[in-house]
Protein backbone atom coordinates (compact mmCIF):
# COMPACT_ATOMS: atom_id res chain seq x y z
CA UNK A 1 0.00 0.00 0.00
CA UNK A 2 1.49 3.78 -0.68
CA UNK A 3 1.50 5.85 1.84
CA UNK A 4 0.30 9.12 2.05
CA UNK A 5 2.58 12.18 1.46
CA UNK A 6 0.41 14.64 3.67
CA UNK A 7 0.50 14.31 7.10
CA UNK A 8 -0.56 17.75 8.35
CA UNK A 9 -1.97 18.71 10.54
CA UNK A 10 -0.90 15.60 12.69
CA UNK A 11 2.75 15.61 11.86
CA UNK A 12 5.62 17.36 8.80
CA UNK A 13 6.43 13.44 7.45
CA UNK A 14 5.15 10.02 7.93
CA UNK A 15 4.97 9.14 11.55
CA UNK A 16 4.97 5.43 10.75
CA UNK A 17 7.32 4.51 7.44
CA UNK A 18 8.18 1.36 5.94
CA UNK A 19 6.31 -1.17 4.37
CA UNK A 20 5.35 -4.34 6.59
CA UNK A 21 5.34 -6.68 3.23
CA UNK A 22 9.26 -6.35 2.86
CA UNK A 23 9.94 -6.95 6.37
CA UNK A 24 7.89 -10.00 5.75
CA UNK A 25 9.75 -11.35 3.01
CA UNK A 26 12.76 -10.74 4.27
CA UNK A 27 11.69 -13.08 7.62
CA UNK A 28 10.46 -15.43 5.39
CA UNK A 29 14.09 -15.37 3.13
CA UNK A 30 15.37 -15.78 7.11
CA UNK A 31 13.14 -18.63 7.89
CA UNK A 32 14.26 -20.67 4.37
CA UNK A 33 17.82 -19.97 5.40
CA UNK A 34 17.23 -21.61 8.65
CA UNK A 35 15.19 -24.52 7.78
CA UNK A 36 17.65 -25.05 4.71
CA UNK A 37 20.44 -25.00 7.77
CA UNK A 38 18.67 -26.89 9.78
CA UNK A 39 18.36 -29.78 6.90
CA UNK A 40 21.96 -29.47 6.48
CA UNK A 41 23.41 -29.75 9.91
CA UNK A 42 21.13 -33.28 10.13
CA UNK A 43 22.55 -34.47 7.07
CA UNK A 44 26.08 -33.99 8.52
CA UNK A 45 25.19 -35.60 11.66
CA UNK A 46 24.04 -39.09 9.81
CA UNK A 47 25.85 -39.49 6.52
CA UNK A 48 28.71 -40.95 7.94
CA UNK A 49 27.98 -43.87 10.24
CA UNK A 50 30.17 -46.98 11.65
CA UNK A 51 28.02 -48.96 9.48
CA UNK A 52 29.46 -47.11 6.43
CA UNK A 53 33.24 -45.96 7.31
CA UNK A 54 34.54 -48.03 10.39
CA UNK A 55 38.11 -46.80 11.12
CA UNK A 56 40.00 -43.74 11.90
CA UNK A 57 39.49 -42.13 9.28
CA UNK A 58 36.09 -42.17 9.87
CA UNK A 59 35.65 -41.18 13.18
CA UNK A 60 37.40 -37.90 12.61
CA UNK A 61 35.28 -36.85 9.84
CA UNK A 62 32.47 -37.82 12.07
CA UNK A 63 34.15 -36.27 14.84
CA UNK A 64 34.71 -33.10 12.10
CA UNK A 65 30.90 -33.15 11.07
CA UNK A 66 29.72 -33.68 14.63
CA UNK A 67 31.64 -30.02 15.26
CA UNK A 68 30.60 -28.42 11.85
CA UNK A 69 26.66 -29.35 12.76
CA UNK A 70 27.44 -27.77 15.98
CA UNK A 71 28.16 -24.61 14.42
CA UNK A 72 25.68 -24.67 11.75
CA UNK A 73 23.05 -25.48 14.63
CA UNK A 74 24.05 -22.25 15.79
CA UNK A 75 23.52 -20.42 13.05
CA UNK A 76 20.07 -21.92 12.61
CA UNK A 77 19.05 -20.57 16.28
CA UNK A 78 20.56 -16.66 14.85
CA UNK A 79 18.33 -16.91 11.56
CA UNK A 80 15.25 -18.35 12.99
CA UNK A 81 15.36 -15.82 15.81
CA UNK A 82 15.74 -13.49 12.97
CA UNK A 83 12.54 -14.79 11.52
CA UNK A 84 10.54 -14.77 14.70
CA UNK A 85 11.65 -11.35 15.25
CA UNK A 86 11.07 -9.84 11.62
CA UNK A 87 7.92 -11.73 11.32
CA UNK A 88 6.53 -13.78 8.12
CA UNK A 89 2.94 -12.31 7.47
CA UNK A 90 2.61 -8.38 7.73
CA UNK A 91 -1.89 -9.49 8.32
CA UNK A 92 -0.66 -11.39 11.60
CA UNK A 93 -2.38 -9.62 14.05
CA UNK A 94 -1.03 -10.96 17.47
CA UNK A 95 0.45 -8.45 19.66
CA UNK A 96 4.27 -7.88 19.63
CA UNK A 97 6.31 -9.61 22.84
CA UNK A 98 9.99 -10.10 23.65
CA UNK A 99 10.23 -14.40 22.62
CA UNK A 100 7.55 -13.20 19.58
CA UNK A 101 8.36 -9.56 18.29
CA UNK A 102 6.20 -9.86 14.94
CA UNK A 103 7.66 -6.54 13.38
CA UNK A 104 5.63 -6.96 10.08
CA UNK A 105 2.15 -7.89 11.61
CA UNK A 106 2.85 -4.56 14.09
CA UNK A 107 3.79 -2.48 11.59
CA UNK A 108 1.24 -2.91 9.69
CA UNK A 109 -0.99 -2.34 12.27
CA UNK A 110 0.22 0.57 13.71
CA UNK A 111 0.25 1.84 10.02
CA UNK A 112 -3.76 1.14 9.72
CA UNK A 113 -3.83 2.82 12.88
CA UNK A 114 -2.00 5.84 12.06
CA UNK A 115 -4.39 6.05 8.49
CA UNK A 116 -7.90 5.80 10.45
CA UNK A 117 -6.51 9.31 12.31
CA UNK A 118 -5.35 11.10 9.28
CA UNK A 119 -8.94 11.58 7.73
CA UNK A 120 -10.57 12.97 10.45
CA UNK A 121 -7.71 15.01 11.27
CA UNK A 122 -7.44 16.50 7.82
CA UNK A 123 -11.22 17.16 7.84
CA UNK A 124 -11.13 18.48 11.10
CA UNK A 125 -7.92 20.81 9.85
CA UNK A 126 -10.56 21.73 7.03
CA UNK A 127 -13.71 22.87 9.09
CA UNK A 128 -11.18 25.06 11.24
CA UNK A 129 -9.90 26.75 7.66
CA UNK A 130 -13.57 27.40 6.58
CA UNK A 131 -14.66 28.68 10.08
CA UNK A 132 -11.79 31.14 10.97
CA UNK A 133 -12.77 32.48 7.46
CA UNK A 134 -16.32 32.82 8.40
CA UNK A 135 -15.55 34.26 12.07
CA UNK A 136 -13.16 37.07 10.32
CA UNK A 137 -16.35 38.56 8.68
CA UNK A 138 -17.60 39.18 12.62
CA UNK A 139 -14.30 41.25 12.95
CA UNK A 140 -16.26 44.48 14.16
CA UNK A 141 -17.92 42.49 17.32
CA UNK A 142 -15.01 40.76 18.40
CA UNK A 143 -11.40 41.32 20.60
CA UNK A 144 -8.41 41.16 18.63
CA UNK A 145 -7.53 37.96 20.10
CA UNK A 146 -10.94 36.27 19.60
CA UNK A 147 -9.10 34.39 16.22
CA UNK A 148 -6.17 33.17 18.14
CA UNK A 149 -6.35 29.57 19.54
CA UNK A 150 -4.87 28.94 22.73
CA UNK A 151 -2.26 26.42 23.57
CA UNK A 152 -4.97 23.39 23.48
CA UNK A 153 -5.77 24.59 19.89
CA UNK A 154 -9.06 25.86 21.54
CA UNK A 155 -11.12 29.46 20.45
CA UNK A 156 -11.42 31.71 23.94
CA UNK A 157 -15.13 32.44 24.54
CA UNK A 158 -16.58 35.01 22.17
CA UNK A 159 -16.44 38.97 24.28
CA UNK A 160 -18.05 41.37 21.90
CA UNK A 161 -16.17 43.94 21.57
CA UNK A 162 -19.01 46.25 20.37
CA UNK A 163 -22.95 45.81 21.24
CA UNK A 164 -23.99 42.77 18.88
CA UNK A 165 -26.95 44.18 16.54
CA UNK A 166 -29.35 41.19 17.14
CA UNK A 167 -29.01 37.59 19.10
CA UNK A 168 -29.05 35.91 15.90
CA UNK A 169 -25.59 37.27 14.99
CA UNK A 170 -24.02 36.66 18.45
CA UNK A 171 -25.64 32.63 18.45
CA UNK A 172 -24.00 32.27 14.87
CA UNK A 173 -20.01 33.81 16.51
CA UNK A 174 -21.13 31.08 19.42
CA UNK A 175 -22.02 28.17 16.82
CA UNK A 176 -18.63 28.89 15.05
CA UNK A 177 -16.35 29.02 17.88
CA UNK A 178 -18.00 25.81 18.82
CA UNK A 179 -17.34 24.35 15.54
CA UNK A 180 -14.26 25.23 15.54
CA UNK A 181 -12.91 24.01 18.87
CA UNK A 182 -14.88 20.50 18.14
CA UNK A 183 -12.45 19.81 15.60
CA UNK A 184 -9.52 21.22 17.38
CA UNK A 185 -10.78 18.02 19.87
CA UNK A 186 -10.67 15.84 16.66
CA UNK A 187 -7.01 16.67 15.43
CA UNK A 188 -5.87 16.22 19.37
CA UNK A 189 -7.35 13.04 19.38
CA UNK A 190 -6.12 12.19 16.14
CA UNK A 191 -2.83 12.97 17.18
CA UNK A 192 -3.38 10.68 20.38
CA UNK A 193 -4.32 8.12 18.20
CA UNK A 194 -1.01 8.63 15.98
CA UNK A 195 0.98 8.46 19.18
CA UNK A 196 -0.54 4.99 19.97
CA UNK A 197 0.54 3.83 16.22
CA UNK A 198 4.27 4.97 16.87
CA UNK A 199 4.18 3.56 20.24
CA UNK A 200 3.17 -0.03 19.31
CA UNK A 201 5.43 0.47 16.19
CA UNK A 202 8.38 1.57 18.68
CA UNK A 203 7.96 -1.56 21.33
CA UNK A 204 7.84 -3.70 18.59
CA UNK A 205 11.22 -2.65 17.03
CA UNK A 206 12.27 -3.11 20.44
CA UNK A 207 11.24 -6.45 21.06
CA UNK A 208 12.76 -7.73 17.57
CA UNK A 209 16.18 -5.86 18.36
CA UNK A 210 16.29 -7.25 21.71
CA UNK A 211 15.72 -10.79 20.02
CA UNK A 212 17.97 -10.39 17.44
CA UNK A 213 20.75 -9.29 19.44
CA UNK A 214 20.13 -12.15 22.46
CA UNK A 215 20.51 -14.52 19.54
CA UNK A 216 23.88 -12.52 18.28
CA UNK A 217 25.53 -12.82 21.44
CA UNK A 218 24.56 -16.32 22.62
CA UNK A 219 25.32 -18.37 19.60
CA UNK A 220 28.91 -18.17 20.03
CA UNK A 221 29.11 -16.92 16.40
CA UNK A 222 29.87 -13.56 17.02
CA UNK A 223 32.43 -11.42 15.36
CA UNK A 224 36.39 -11.91 16.19
CA UNK A 225 38.34 -8.89 16.06
CA UNK A 226 39.95 -10.06 12.80
CA UNK A 227 36.61 -10.59 11.14
CA UNK A 228 35.46 -6.76 12.25
CA UNK A 229 38.89 -5.43 10.71
CA UNK A 230 38.16 -7.35 7.68
CA UNK A 231 35.04 -5.90 7.48
CA UNK A 232 36.60 -2.95 7.80
CA UNK A 233 38.93 -2.93 4.89
CA UNK A 234 36.44 -4.10 2.80
CA UNK A 235 34.27 -1.08 3.99
CA UNK A 236 36.74 1.06 3.05
CA UNK A 237 38.74 -0.67 0.35
CA UNK A 238 37.73 2.46 -2.35
CA UNK A 239 39.13 4.74 -0.20
CA UNK A 240 42.42 2.85 0.98
CA UNK A 241 43.03 2.26 -3.06
CA UNK A 242 42.61 5.80 -4.04
CA UNK A 243 45.29 6.77 -0.89
CA UNK A 244 47.62 4.16 -2.69
CA UNK A 245 47.19 5.48 -5.82
CA UNK A 246 47.88 9.04 -5.55
CA UNK A 247 50.43 8.19 -3.19
CA UNK A 248 52.14 6.11 -5.11
CA UNK A 249 51.94 8.92 -7.62
CA UNK A 250 53.74 11.41 -4.94
CA UNK A 251 56.72 9.23 -3.98
CA UNK A 252 57.51 8.45 -7.33
CA UNK A 253 57.45 11.44 -8.62
CA UNK A 254 58.77 13.11 -5.74
CA UNK A 255 62.09 10.84 -5.21
CA UNK A 256 62.48 10.97 -9.35
CA UNK A 257 62.62 15.39 -8.00
CA UNK A 258 64.76 15.04 -5.64
CA UNK A 259 67.37 13.39 -8.33
CA UNK A 260 67.06 16.28 -10.55
CA UNK A 261 67.21 19.11 -8.74
CA UNK A 262 70.18 18.90 -6.75
CA UNK A 263 72.13 20.88 -9.11
CA UNK A 264 70.07 23.74 -8.88
CA UNK A 265 71.94 26.83 -7.66
CA UNK A 266 70.88 28.36 -3.73
CA UNK A 267 67.86 25.89 -3.13
CA UNK A 268 69.01 22.48 -4.93
CA UNK A 269 70.29 21.12 -1.91
CA UNK A 270 67.11 21.89 0.03
CA UNK A 271 64.67 20.79 -2.03
CA UNK A 272 65.79 17.74 -3.00
CA UNK A 273 66.07 16.84 0.68
CA UNK A 274 62.35 18.13 1.13
CA UNK A 275 61.60 15.99 -1.83
CA UNK A 276 63.07 12.74 -0.57
CA UNK A 277 61.55 13.08 2.72
CA UNK A 278 57.79 13.39 0.68
CA UNK A 279 58.86 10.54 -0.99
CA UNK A 280 60.25 8.59 2.10
CA UNK A 281 56.05 9.64 3.68
CA UNK A 282 54.10 8.88 0.70
CA UNK A 283 56.16 5.39 0.12
CA UNK A 284 55.54 4.42 3.66
CA UNK A 285 51.38 5.23 3.34
CA UNK A 286 51.18 3.39 0.52
CA UNK A 287 53.05 -0.04 1.91
CA UNK A 288 50.54 0.65 4.95
CA UNK A 289 47.62 1.19 2.41
CA UNK A 290 48.56 -2.10 0.00
CA UNK A 291 49.29 -3.84 3.57
CA UNK A 292 45.96 -3.36 4.79
CA UNK A 293 44.24 -3.97 1.48
CA UNK A 294 46.00 -7.90 1.35
CA UNK A 295 45.04 -8.12 5.15
CA UNK A 296 41.58 -7.39 3.89
CA UNK A 297 41.73 -9.61 1.01
CA UNK A 298 41.66 -6.98 -1.50
CA UNK A 299 45.46 -6.21 -2.19
CA UNK A 300 48.41 -8.07 -3.74
CA UNK A 301 52.07 -9.22 -2.62
CA UNK A 302 52.82 -7.74 -5.72
CA UNK A 303 52.02 -4.49 -4.69
CA UNK A 304 53.49 -5.02 -0.93
CA UNK A 305 56.91 -5.76 -2.86
CA UNK A 306 57.17 -3.21 -4.88
CA UNK A 307 56.42 -1.09 -1.56
CA UNK A 308 59.12 -2.21 0.12
CA UNK A 309 61.34 -2.07 -2.12
CA UNK A 310 60.46 1.88 -2.58
CA UNK A 311 60.78 1.83 1.48
CA UNK A 312 64.10 0.22 1.95
CA UNK A 313 65.94 1.49 -1.08
CA UNK A 314 65.06 4.99 0.24
CA UNK A 315 66.42 3.57 3.94
CA UNK A 316 69.18 2.01 2.51
CA UNK A 317 70.40 5.07 0.25
CA UNK A 318 70.53 7.43 2.82
CA UNK A 319 72.44 5.27 5.18
CA UNK A 320 74.77 4.49 1.95
CA UNK A 321 74.95 8.79 2.06
CA UNK A 322 75.81 9.22 5.25
CA UNK A 323 78.29 6.79 5.35
CA UNK A 324 79.86 8.05 2.25
CA UNK A 325 79.64 11.36 3.47
CA UNK A 326 81.78 10.36 6.59
CA UNK A 327 84.03 8.40 4.83
CA UNK A 328 84.51 11.53 2.66
CA UNK A 329 85.20 13.84 4.93
CA UNK A 330 87.65 10.94 7.19
CA UNK A 331 89.10 11.22 4.20
CA UNK A 332 89.83 14.70 3.94
CA UNK A 333 91.22 15.28 7.19
CA UNK A 334 93.59 12.20 6.85
CA UNK A 335 94.55 14.15 3.76
CA UNK A 336 95.19 17.07 5.34
CA UNK A 337 97.14 15.10 7.76
CA UNK A 338 99.36 13.40 5.16
CA UNK A 339 99.81 17.14 3.30
CA UNK A 340 100.44 18.89 6.58
CA UNK A 341 103.33 15.93 6.92
CA UNK A 342 104.71 16.49 3.40
CA UNK A 343 104.99 20.33 4.03
CA UNK A 344 106.41 19.73 7.73
CA UNK A 345 109.15 17.42 5.93
CA UNK A 346 109.68 19.99 3.24
CA UNK A 347 110.27 22.78 5.73
CA UNK A 348 112.72 20.50 7.48
CA UNK A 349 114.80 19.97 4.81
CA UNK A 350 114.76 23.56 3.31
CA UNK A 351 116.18 26.67 3.70
CA UNK A 352 113.53 27.17 6.95
CA UNK A 353 115.02 24.68 9.40
CA UNK A 354 118.57 25.32 8.01
CA UNK A 355 118.39 29.11 9.09
CA UNK A 356 115.77 29.35 11.83
CA UNK A 357 116.16 25.97 13.08
CA UNK A 358 113.05 24.86 15.75
CA UNK A 359 112.09 28.82 16.42
CA UNK A 360 111.73 28.81 12.48
CA UNK A 361 109.93 25.72 12.32
CA UNK A 362 107.35 26.85 15.05
CA UNK A 363 106.90 30.36 12.64
CA UNK A 364 106.30 28.14 9.50
CA UNK A 365 104.14 25.05 10.43
CA UNK A 366 101.12 27.13 11.45
CA UNK A 367 101.66 29.13 8.13
CA UNK A 368 101.68 25.52 6.78
CA UNK A 369 98.75 24.65 8.25
CA UNK A 370 97.02 27.98 7.60
CA UNK A 371 97.34 27.61 3.72
CA UNK A 372 95.93 23.96 4.03
CA UNK A 373 93.22 25.63 5.71
CA UNK A 374 92.62 27.25 2.19
CA UNK A 375 93.56 24.65 -0.11
CA UNK A 376 91.87 21.66 1.94
CA UNK A 377 89.29 23.28 3.81
CA UNK A 378 88.84 23.84 7.69
CA UNK A 379 87.11 20.28 9.05
CA UNK A 380 85.37 21.00 12.58
CA UNK A 381 86.94 18.62 14.72
CA UNK A 382 83.20 17.81 16.15
CA UNK A 383 82.05 16.80 13.17
CA UNK A 384 85.45 14.52 12.39
CA UNK A 385 84.66 13.18 15.57
CA UNK A 386 81.22 12.18 14.94
CA UNK A 387 82.37 10.77 11.93
CA UNK A 388 85.12 8.55 13.35
CA UNK A 389 82.60 7.56 16.04
CA UNK A 390 80.74 6.31 13.34
CA UNK A 391 83.50 4.03 11.86
CA UNK A 392 81.79 3.70 8.59
CA UNK A 393 82.90 0.77 6.34
CA UNK A 394 82.52 -0.74 3.16
CA UNK A 395 79.05 -0.86 3.14
CA UNK A 396 76.62 0.61 5.54
CA UNK A 397 76.32 -0.53 8.82
CA UNK A 398 73.20 -1.77 11.06
CA UNK A 399 74.00 1.85 12.52
CA UNK A 400 74.12 3.54 9.60
CA UNK A 401 70.46 1.62 8.35
CA UNK A 402 68.91 2.16 11.50
CA UNK A 403 69.96 6.16 11.37
CA UNK A 404 68.82 5.98 7.83
CA UNK A 405 65.60 4.71 8.85
CA UNK A 406 65.21 6.63 12.12
CA UNK A 407 61.97 9.08 12.06
CA UNK A 408 64.07 11.92 13.84
CA UNK A 409 67.13 11.90 11.74
CA UNK A 410 64.81 11.63 8.25
CA UNK A 411 62.88 15.18 9.40
CA UNK A 412 66.60 16.64 10.49
CA UNK A 413 68.11 15.61 7.96
CA UNK A 414 65.14 16.44 5.43
CA UNK A 415 64.33 20.01 6.93
CA UNK A 416 67.60 20.76 8.28
CA UNK A 417 68.71 23.28 4.30
CA UNK A 418 64.95 24.16 4.73
CA UNK A 419 66.53 27.90 5.32
CA UNK A 420 67.95 27.80 1.82
CA UNK A 421 64.25 28.28 0.49
CA UNK A 422 63.46 31.72 1.24
CA UNK A 423 62.65 34.40 -0.31
CA UNK A 424 65.69 36.28 -1.91
CA UNK A 425 67.23 32.77 -2.86
CA UNK A 426 64.52 32.31 -4.46
CA UNK A 427 64.38 35.25 -6.18
CA UNK A 428 67.99 35.16 -6.87
CA UNK A 429 67.25 32.31 -9.51
CA UNK A 430 65.67 34.50 -11.68
CA UNK A 431 69.00 36.53 -12.68
CA UNK A 432 71.90 35.19 -14.92
CA UNK A 433 74.71 35.43 -12.54
CA UNK A 434 73.24 32.49 -10.20
CA UNK A 435 73.62 30.28 -12.70
CA UNK A 436 76.86 31.40 -14.14
CA UNK A 437 79.52 28.40 -13.59
CA UNK A 438 76.28 25.87 -12.59
CA UNK A 439 77.48 22.42 -13.30
CA UNK A 440 74.55 20.10 -13.73
CA UNK A 441 74.04 16.55 -12.20
CA UNK A 442 71.62 14.19 -11.38
CA UNK A 443 71.53 12.31 -8.26
CA UNK A 444 72.23 13.32 -4.80
CA UNK A 445 73.34 16.83 -4.17
CA UNK A 446 75.44 15.64 -0.88
CA UNK A 447 77.27 12.97 -2.38
CA UNK A 448 77.80 14.95 -5.08
CA UNK A 449 79.35 18.12 -3.02
CA UNK A 450 80.68 14.90 -0.84
CA UNK A 451 83.20 13.71 -4.07
CA UNK A 452 83.81 17.16 -5.04
CA UNK A 453 85.27 18.39 -2.12
CA UNK A 454 87.79 14.59 -2.55
CA UNK A 455 89.42 16.85 -5.20
CA UNK A 456 91.24 18.90 -2.90
CA UNK A 457 93.29 15.69 -1.19
CA UNK A 458 94.05 14.36 -4.98
CA UNK A 459 97.56 14.16 -4.84
CA UNK A 460 97.97 12.40 -1.33
CA UNK A 461 94.82 10.00 -2.22
CA UNK A 462 97.61 7.09 -3.05
CA UNK A 463 98.44 7.58 0.80
CA UNK A 464 97.40 4.37 3.09
CA UNK A 465 95.48 6.41 5.34
CA UNK A 466 93.76 8.44 3.00
CA UNK A 467 93.36 5.35 0.43
CA UNK A 468 91.49 3.60 3.06
CA UNK A 469 89.04 5.96 3.50
CA UNK A 470 88.30 6.59 -0.23
CA UNK A 471 87.23 3.19 -1.03
CA UNK A 472 84.76 3.28 1.56
CA UNK A 473 83.50 6.17 -0.26
CA UNK A 474 83.31 4.76 -3.91
CA UNK A 475 81.91 1.21 -2.40
CA UNK A 476 78.98 3.38 -0.40
CA UNK A 477 78.56 5.67 -3.66
CA UNK A 478 77.85 2.57 -5.56
CA UNK A 479 75.19 1.03 -2.70
CA UNK A 480 73.67 4.24 -3.03
CA UNK A 481 73.40 3.86 -6.67
CA UNK A 482 72.38 -0.11 -6.39
CA UNK A 483 69.70 0.67 -4.12
CA UNK A 484 68.23 4.03 -5.87
CA UNK A 485 68.42 3.30 -9.60
CA UNK A 486 66.65 0.31 -9.64
CA UNK A 487 63.86 1.43 -7.17
CA UNK A 488 63.01 4.36 -9.19
CA UNK A 489 63.04 2.09 -12.54
CA UNK A 490 60.76 -0.55 -10.62
CA UNK A 491 58.29 2.58 -9.96
CA UNK A 492 58.12 4.43 -13.20
CA UNK A 493 57.77 0.40 -14.77
CA UNK A 494 54.82 -0.19 -12.21
CA UNK A 495 53.02 3.16 -12.92
CA UNK A 496 53.33 1.94 -16.46
CA UNK A 497 51.84 -1.29 -16.49
CA UNK A 498 49.17 -0.58 -14.11
CA UNK A 499 48.24 2.47 -16.34
CA UNK A 500 48.12 0.59 -19.81
CA UNK A 501 46.42 -2.20 -17.75
CA UNK A 502 49.28 -4.63 -18.25
CA UNK A 503 49.11 -5.25 -14.60
CA UNK A 504 46.30 -7.60 -13.27
CA UNK A 505 47.34 -9.85 -16.89
CA UNK A 506 50.38 -10.22 -15.37
CA UNK A 507 49.63 -10.26 -11.91
CA UNK A 508 46.95 -13.30 -13.05
CA UNK A 509 49.49 -14.89 -14.88
CA UNK A 510 51.96 -15.37 -11.93
CA UNK A 511 49.46 -16.13 -9.35
CA UNK A 512 49.88 -12.93 -7.21
CA UNK A 513 46.91 -11.09 -5.58
CA UNK A 514 43.21 -11.17 -5.87
CA UNK A 515 43.82 -10.89 -9.73
CA UNK A 516 45.05 -14.60 -9.85
CA UNK A 517 41.21 -15.60 -8.49
CA UNK A 518 40.14 -14.07 -11.59
CA UNK A 519 39.21 -15.90 -15.00
CA UNK A 520 41.75 -16.26 -17.42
Amino acid sequence: MIRPTDWSPLADSDPVPGDPYEVAALGQRFQATAQEIAAAAQRLRTMCTDTYWDSGAGEAFRQQSVQTAGKLAAAFDRYDAAATALGTDPADSSPSTTARPNYAGSLDQSQALSLRALTPAQDAATTQRITLSQLSGYGPWLTPMALTPDASGHLPIPVPLLPVPSATVRDDIAGLVSRYNAAADTITASRSTVARATAMRDQAAANTAALIDSAIGSDGLADSFWDKFTNFIDEHAALLQKISEISGWVATIAGTLALLVGWIPLVGQALAAVLGTIALAASILTLLSDSLLKLGGEGSWFDIALDVIAVASFGLGRAAVGALKDSALLARAAGKVEMFKTAESELMGGDTWLRGGEEGLADALPKAWEDLDREVGKLNSEDVAVARAHAPGAWPKWGDILRGFHPVSILRDGFKDVGDLKPENLKALFKGETWRGTERFIGDPEIHEALESLGKIEKVADNPPVKAYLAKVTSNHNMWRYATTPAVAVDWANHLITETGWKDGFLHDVGLGWAAEAPG
